[in-house]
């Protein structure tokens, strides 16, 4: 029965990848998903081999192997953290399927197993992109001592146990916080844009850390051993094969693991069955404010978007990105000016390239590709409603544009205030990306009509795997990428056209294009619209 959960619980984690219908995978999506993996793993291969190259022979020269496998460990626990922490926090205190496995002759201990195995055997995946290299680096590098190689094996496998330990007392923390919240997807999403922000801020940062450790091992070591001694004893048994060491690595994880899940076993029943709802708003009697039709489907497509954080950190990323490149440039702007004044007519290029980029981040806003598909359960409520359908499609691509134009608006003033710009290249910088950003609006309800997901298990399926939002960025990127591939090439002629001329033919291209696509909308699109079937 606990092997059943458990292979449930890991079909669920990964459900857009297989079939949810009685039909075998084929062979060819298989095949795919495999290339895929691997590709993945000699990318994250090459990435963490290179920065165990970059430390493992100063580290054996200062005496420090130990640090080697205890930064290693250090990696692995925030790779593993940060990757489950939330698939925890759902899975222990959220999960939409307790009632029905409580109500079935199931044992507690199993149902709560299972989540706890489910989540490790992920953890072990992330292990992977980061053990890997760092061993092959190591054998390759440096004698093997025997039982510091088993001690490598058993720490890793024991590892995860940690990072379950502390992913459940965070996941705690917010399950904790969400009740007291009004707006629990606020908080999920906050904590994963700071999550997300951090992992970029130390990616870029990285090389400068390495040059750092590399540096002052001495002093880091001693940090860690004082900070960090669970990874302290793990390096000692690995680099040394000391036995001491790996029993005190072993409590540090068994021991604080093991009283988590006392503790979760004695109350998982009164978690699980807990009524998470906010207190209900006293009703005081009010006006009735009435709006036409498009409003109000605009404001319900609004509402759903905001409520689910994963939609909006997977669909909406190029915005936060947007409004953090602009004001990084205003902080910046003097050595942004200092650049450009080496450029001959380097300050006539500002306007073109910050439309350009503003182009980019705009195609990483995909708010509408996934939009119909995410109606799948719903969609014959609005196929019900006396509505016309060309409202419904439209409404749905104005939440895009309207939740893409307070950044737009935010940042395209901090560029004009920090730039010197000419008047036609502070218009177009307003408008360049608005058209953009209505073209990709308009485009992503088009292909998610041609290609619609509506077999997902929950709504960051037809968000992350379906593939009108993969579609829908890709030809984004390609729109804004294609005029600028263009006029580079045109720049071997004598003849080309002047950057703010060209502009503007790039700017009238995406209105038409969005043009296009509306008029697709309401004819076409609301026809095919009609005739869906989920």
């Amino acid at each position: 029965m606990l092997k059943n959960l458990v292979i449930i619980r890991i079909k669920s984690m990964f459900a857009g990848m297989f079939n949810r219908d009685k039909k075998k995978t084929s062979k060819g999506k298989i095949v795919l998903f495999t290339i895929l993996g691997i590709y993945l793993l000699l990318c994250f291969g090459v990435l963490f081999g290179g920065i165990f190259l970059s430390i493992c022979d100063t580290f054996v020269a200062l005496d420090l192997s130990w640090l080697y496998f205890g930064f290693m460990g250090i990696l692995v626990f925030a790779l593993c953290f940060v990757g489950s922490v939330f698939i925890t926090q759902n899975q222990l205190y959220e999960a939409k399927d307790n009632d029905l496995l409580l109500s079935m002759p199931i044992p507690v201990k199993y149902i709560l197993a299972s989540r706890l195995i489910s989540i490790v055997i992920l953890n072990y995946l992330y292990e992977l992109m980061i053990i890997l290299p760092g061993a092959v680096v190591y054998c390759a590098k440096q004698p093997v001592n025997p039982l510091g190689a088993v001690f490598f094996l058993l720490a890793f496998l024991i590892l995860p146990l940690l990072v379950l330990t502390f992913s459940a007392l965070f996941g705690w923390i917010i399950a904790l916080i969400n009740t007291r919240m009004r707006n629990k997807s606020l908080v999920t999403m906050v904590l994963t844009l700071i999550l997300f922000l951090a992992y970029m801020y130390v990616c870029l940062q990285m090389q400068t850390y390495l040059q750092k450790l590399v540096e002052n091992g001495s002093a880091i070591g001693e940090a860690v051993q004082k900070a960090l001694p669970p990874f302290y004893y793990m390096g000692r048994a690995i680099a040394d094969g000391d036995i001491l060491s790996f029993a005190l690595f072993l409590a540090f994880c068994i021991v604080p693991f093991a009283v988590v899940y006392l503790i979760l076993s004695r109350s998982f029943v009164r978690i699980a069955t807990t009524n998470r709802g906010q207190k209900k708003i006293e009703y005081r009697e009010k006006r009735l404010k009435s709006s036409g039709i498009r409003a109000a489907l605009i404001r319900k497509e609004m509402s759903h978007f905001l409520g689910n954080p994963m939609y909006i950190f997977n669909a909406a990323i190029g915005l936060v990105f947007t409004l953090i490149g602009a004001i990084y440039l205003f902080i910046k702007k003097d050595d942004v000016l200092s650049f450009i004044s080496v450029i001959p007519n380097g300050t006539d290029l500002i306007g073109p390239l910050l439309c350009a980029g503003f182009g980019i981040m705009a195609s990483l806003t995909i708010i509408s590709a996934p939009m119909i598909s995410i109606e799948a359960k719903t969609l014959w409520i609005s196929r019900s409603l006396p509505l016309r359908e060309r409202d419904i499609l439209l409404s749905k691509a104005d939440v895009h544009t309207l939740s893409s134009l307070p950044f737009i608006i935010a940042s395209v003033v901090m560029m004009e205030i920090a730039f010197p710009m000419s008047i036609l290249d502070r218009i177009l910088l307003f408008l360049f990306p608005l058209a953009v950003t209505m073209f990709n609006a308009y485009m992503g309800i088009a292909i998610n009509l041609k290609y619609p997901k509506f077999d997902w298990v929950n709504e960051t399926d037809a968000v992350k795997q379906g593939l009108a939002p993969f579609l829908a960025m890709f030809v984004s990127m390609a729109t804004v990428a294609l005029p600028v591939i263009v006029y580079v090439l045109l720049l071997k002629f004598a003849s080309t056209p002047p950057m703010e001329i060209y502009l503007c033919i790039v700017f009238a291209l995406f209105a038409a294009g969005a043009a296009v696509l509306y008029r697709y909308l309401i004819t076409r699109g609301a026809e095919v619209f009609r005739n869906l079937q989920n």
